[in-house]
């Protein structure tokens, strides 16, 4: 039974008079759009979600790396200097990044789990619970299967493959920095996507700031969240 069919199927049970209905969604897919509009009475949309809107309390870094073939040193650098004992989700773009990403960590003893859409069921719900318990501090995984997966609360998530689309851009990065804890966002960009980047701070409304050699920022301690960064954004 699919899930349209599903929630038909409760309607059905429910008594028709003196109810009030109320449908809670993560997302909203056509599928409940569709639903609503036949199966409840005059329906009212709430929405909690900004998607324009970033947490005052996230900290956002962009690394530039001369080459996407850099890009996995550029991780493993950015990796050694998150502090341990911090939840860190990574996103890449494909199934086979995330395996790729997962086995070069696990021949370097940096233990991490993987999720991904096409993952056996019983093996993506081991993987998630190894998350949820801190067994392991990092997890690996696609937009697709990071989308519906029950989470902690994060410390960090990394975009180890910049998305092309903002608000994509956003519902990653929203996974850090929730009732009021702080967070932070790290960007890994190639040459190829820095127009990614400059159409992510038109959508945001914000300005772009880059750190050059005349600043003299000290990248580790900045990147450890001991630098102020005089706007969140670097």
């Amino acid at each position: 039974m699919n899930q349209q069919a599903e929630l038909h199927e409760i309607i059905s049970k429910l008594p028709s008079e003196s109810r009030q209905t109320m449908l809670f969604s993560a997302t909203l897919p056509k599928m409940l759009v569709d639903f609503a509009g036949v199966g409840l009475n005059n329906p009212q949309l709430i929405r909690l979600d900004v998607e324009s809107k970033l947490s005052e309390q996230l900290r956002s870094t962009y690394l530039y790396c001369r080459s996407p073939e850099n890009r996995m040193a550029t991780l493993l650098c950015l990796l050694d200097l998150i502090p341990k004992g911090q939840l860190t989700l990574v996103f890449a773009a494909t199934r086979h990044h995330v395996e790729y990403i997962a086995q070069v960590l696990t021949a370097l003893q940096m233990p991490c789990t993987a999720v991904y859409s096409s993952l056996d069921q019983e093996a993506r719900e081991t993987n998630v619970r190894m998350f949820k318990n801190h067994t392991v501090e990092l997890m690996i995984a696609t937009d697709v299967a990071a989308r519906g997966i029950d989470i902690p609360p994060l410390d960090n998530v990394i975009n180890y493959n910049f998305p092309s689309n903002s608000k994509l851009y956003v519902h990653r990065v929203g996974r850090v920095a929730r009732a009021g804890r702080a967070g932070t966002s790290y960007s890994i960009l190639a040459y190829d996507e820095a127009a990614y980047l400059v159409d992510l701070h038109l959508f945001l409304g914000r300005q772009l700031v880059c750190a050059t050699l005349e600043t003299s920022i000290d990248a580790g301690k900045y990147l450890q969240g001991q630098l102020d960064d005089n706007g969140r954004t670097t």
